[in-house]
C-alpha cells in the first residue's frame, strides 16, 4: 500500500477581487513544488474556502470546495491573516483542539474582538453554545440550503461583533436570508439555531465573582430580542436563584475568555430549561443601561478594594 504524502496548507489573504495577488500565490505554490519534489503535496486556498462549525464540546473547519476538513492536513502556514484576524484566530484554536501544527503560534494569544472566536473557545472548553455555522458573507449568500438543513427554521443570523441587538434577524425563509446580507454589506455574520425563549440572564462578574445576576424579558414575541436596548423589561434577579450549575457555567466562560470583569448572556431553552452561552461581553454596559445604582456600587467597591 503506498504511503500517503504529507499534506501543506496554505492560508491566504488573496481574494479573487484581485487576480494579481490570486496568482502570486499560484505563482508561489508552484516554485515551492518545483523545489520540494512530489514528497509533500501543498495547496493553499483563501479563507472564503472556509466554513466553521461549532456546538458544545465540537468544532470542524473545513474547505468548502471539496470538504476537506483542516484537521486533515499535516501542516498549517498562515501566509497572511491581519485582514481575517478573528477568523484566524477561530482557526488555531480549531487546530490546537485537534493538535495540528500550524505557524504562526501568536495566533494562540489572539485578542477575542467577536462571537466566533469566543464560540471556538468555548466549544473547546464544553461550555453550552448553540450550533453555529460561520463563513464569509459571500459563502453565507451561497449556502441558504447548507445553512437551513444544518440548523433548522427558523435560525438566528447576526453579526459577529454585534451588540444591544442590531443585526440579528430571525430567518424563516430564503427571502428573509437575502434581506439580511443586502441591509448589512460587509458585515461578518454568524448563524445559529434557533433556541425557544422567552427571556435571557445578564450575569455581571467582578473580580471573578458573581456580583449581579439581571433577567431581561421582550414585551412579546414579535420579536425574538430581550435586549433592554430593544424594549424588553429588566429584572434583578437574586444570585441564589441561579442554580449552582449555571453559576459555575457563568464563571467559566469568563475564565475562559480571560476576563475578570464580564457579562454573560445565559439564555434557557423553553421546556426543558437547557443553558446556552450567547456571549461574553468584555464590556457588559456597567456606565449605561438598566440597575445603574446597583453596578456604581459594585464598581465603587471593586475599585477602592483592587489595590489593597
Amino acid at each position: 500500500m503506498e504511503q500517503q504524502k504529507p499534506r501543506i496548507l496554505v492560508l491566504s489573504s488573496a481574494e479573487s477581487t484581485h487576480p494579481d495577488r490570486m496568482e502570486l500565490n499560484d505563482q508561489f505554490i508552484a516554485d515551492l513544488r518545483q523545489r520540494i519534489g512530489d514528497t509533500v503535496e501543498l495547496e493553499w486556498h483563501n479563507y472564503h474556502d472556509i466554513c466553521m462549525e461549532f456546538q458544545t464540546g465540537s468544532i470542524m473547519a473545513y474547505l468548502r470546495s471539496s470538504g476537506v476538513h483542516l484537521k486533515d492536513f499535516d501542516f498549517v502556514y498562515f501566509k497572511s491573516y491581519f485582514r481575517y484576524s478573528e477568523f484566524a484566530g477561530a482557526i488555531a484554536t480549531y487546530l490546537d483542539a485537534q493538535d495540528t501544527p500550524y505557524v504562526c503560534s501568536e495566533l494562540r494569544g489572539h485578542i477575542a474582538l467577536s462571537k466566533l472566536t469566543q464560540f471556538a473557545r468555548m466549544a473547546v472548553a464544553g461550555l453550552p453554545i448553540a450550533k453555529t455555522l460561520y463563513m464569509l458573507s459571500d459563502g453565507f449568500a451561497e449556502s441558504y440550503d447548507k445553512v437551513a438543513e444544518n440548523l433548522g427554521i427558523p435560525f438566528i443570523f447576526k453579526a459577529s461583533d454585534g451588540s444591544t441587538g442590531e443585526q440579528n434577524y430571525r430567518i424563516n425563509d430564503q427571502a428573509e436570508f437575502r434581506v439580511a446580507i443586502a441591509e448589512c454589506p460587509g458585515v461578518t455574520f454568524v448563524a445559529q439555531s434557533f433556541i425557544q425563549n422567552d427571556s435571557d440572564l445578564r450575569v455581571l462578574i467582578v473580580d471573578k465573582k458573581i456580583q449581579l445576576v439581571i433577567k431581561r424579558q421582550r414585551k412579546d414575541d414579535s420579536t425574538h430580542l430581550n435586549n433592554t436596548s430593544q424594549g424588553a423589561d429588566a429584572y434583578l434577579v437574586p444570585i441564589d436563584e441561579l442554580s449552582p450549575k449555571d453559576q459555575e457555567i457563568s464563571l467559566r466562560a469568563a475564565e475562559v475568555m480571560g476576563r475578570e470583569t464580564a457579562g454573560v448572556d445565559l439564555l434557557f431553552e423553553s421546556g426543558t430549561g437547557d443553558p446556552y452561552i450567547l456571549e461574553v461581553n468584555a464590556s457588559p454596559q456597567i456606565a449605561s443601561g438598566a440597575f445603574m445604582k446597583e453596578k456604581l456600587d459594585i464598581y465603587s467597591n471593586y475599585f477602592k478594594n483592587v489595590l489593597k
